[in-house]
Formats: C-alpha cells, structure tokens, sequence
C-alpha cells in the first residue's frame, strides 16, 4: 500500500476551489440554458452584402442566426430597402436587427431621420461605429465629439433607443500631453 503524495498549499487551495465550485456552475444561466438568440455583426459580411444582400441573409437565416447588427445606412435606407421593407424581409427570415453602426456624417446631418428609421426597422440600439483620424487629433475635436454624442443620445433617448459608440483601440490614443481622448470627452 502507498501512502499519498505531499501535496503543497497552492495545488490543495486550487483543489479544493475546482471542487468546491463545480455544484455552483449548474446554476449559471450560460451554462444551464442554451442561447436563445445568436446575433451577428453583418460589417463582417461586407464583401458578400455588397455583391447578393438578400442571399447572404438568406444564408445568414439558414445558419441559424435570429438577429443581426446592421451597417451601411445610406440615403434613407438598409442594404437598398427603406426600413419598413428591410424589418418585413428580415422578419420573413426569422431575422431582427436590434441594433445597427452608424458613421459620424449620419449623426451630424438628418440624425432624427436616421433615429426614425431605425425604430422603424427595430433597432433598439444606434451605435457609432468609427470615428475619422481627422475628427480625433485635439482635445477640441474630443470635446467636439462628447457633445455630438451627447446630442445625438438625446435625440435617441426620446425615441425609445439606446445611444453608445463602438470603441476601437486607437480611437482614445493620447491628444496633448498624453491626455486620454475619451477623458477629455467624457
């Protein structure tokens, strides 16, 4: 017969926690419960949007998604359609759009419009999806931007929709004396 093995400190806590806390996964919803809706960003799509719209959210239904993140609003319309034809075609596909990016010249010109066309096609969220190198190189341009958002949240607000912006790493680089941009906003 042998005798257990001297076992340290460190590996009896990480032990004893694993042991301890497999009882309490079965009451995480992501691991109890499967995911009702799995929604996709369609920019990741772009290329295919652009050349067959309607077949690649045919597709984009068919693989077993149930919401999608629109971009692209262009001169009152989605990928072509106005909004109300856009929420019946994705509606005939199962499909919703709870939210869509749009760029900074949709906040700055008609931006009610644009607010209006989204509730119309679903959205409930109206991101920003980017803002232009020029746009982000001073403080001013900061302070700029924090009241265009500010403006444009409020706009949405009064629409029942839910204003953010879409971060991407190099948007909050240093303006001046190493001043985080989004600082300066905010």
């Amino acid at each position: 017969m042998s005798l257990p093995r001297n076992v340290s400190r460190n590996e009896f806590l990480r032990t004893s926690a694993l042991a301890l806390s497999l009882p309490l996964l079965s009451k995480v919803d992501a691991v109890a419960k499967p995911m009702k809706k799995v929604g996709l960003q369609l920019y990741t799509l772009r290329n295919e949007l652009g050349k067959d719209p309607e077949g690649t959210l045919k597709k984009v239904a068919e693989i077993g998604y149930r919401e999608v993140e629109t971009f692209g609003y262009a001169n009152g319309k989605f990928l072509g359609k106005t909004p109300g034809e856009f929420n019946s075609f994705l509606s005939g596909l199962g499909l919703s759009t709870p939210s869509g990016h749009y760029m900074p010249n949709n906040l700055k010109k008609d931006w009610r419009m644009v607010v209006d066309h989204a509730a119309e096609a679903g959205q409930k969220y109206m991101m920003c999806a980017f803002l232009f190198p020029q746009d982000r190189k001073t403080a001013d341009d900061y302070k700029k931007l924090g009241e265009l958002f500010n403006q444009s949240g409020e706009v949405c607000k009064k629409a029942g929709i839910q204003f953010g912006y879409h971060n991407h790493d190099r948007s909050g680089g240093p303006v001046r004396v190493l001043t985080p941009g989004w600082s300066v906003a905010v």
